[in-house]
């Protein structure tokens, strides 16, 4: 009984990883998206700090 409940349990822990997993994709995806809405502000934050010097 006890190795059927092992078995059991394992089954269950792999399925919820496995539907883990394609979540960790979206956010990946934001991330990336994150930085270049990061990297766009800075460009345009060091245009705006270069335009009153020039």
């Amino acid at each position: 009984m006890t190795n059927t409940n092992g078995l059991n349990l394992t089954a269950t822990e792999i399925k919820p990883q496995k539907k883990k997993a394609p979540k960790r994709y979206p956010v990946e995806a934001s991330l990336v998206i994150l930085s270049k809405i990061e990297n766009r502000i800075s460009r345009n934050h060091s245009q705006e700090s270069m335009a009153p010097i020039w």
